[in-house]
């Protein structure tokens, strides 16, 4: 099944803040909680690829320094 959503970008802990966060979804036909677990995921694996790529970047830069 493919989604389409578009959220806003706030973080909240609140499920009914959570609910307006949600601007666009579709399939329309899917249950507010879905909406929100899904949207939660997505975020969750944006905030994981940024820090790994900061600690890449980190580890390139202490390698860098070792080999000179």
């Amino acid at each position: 099944m493919y989604v389409l959503f578009i959220a806003k970008g706030v973080y909240t802990v609140d499920t009914v803040q959570e609910a307006k966060k949600v601007l666009f979804y579709y399939p329309t036909d899917v249950e507010l909680d879905t909406k929100i677990r899904q949207i939660g995921l997505c975020e969750a694996v944006i905030k994981f690829t940024r820090y790994v790529i900061c600690l890449l970047s980190c580890l390139e830069t202490i390698n860098v320094k070792d080999v000179q």
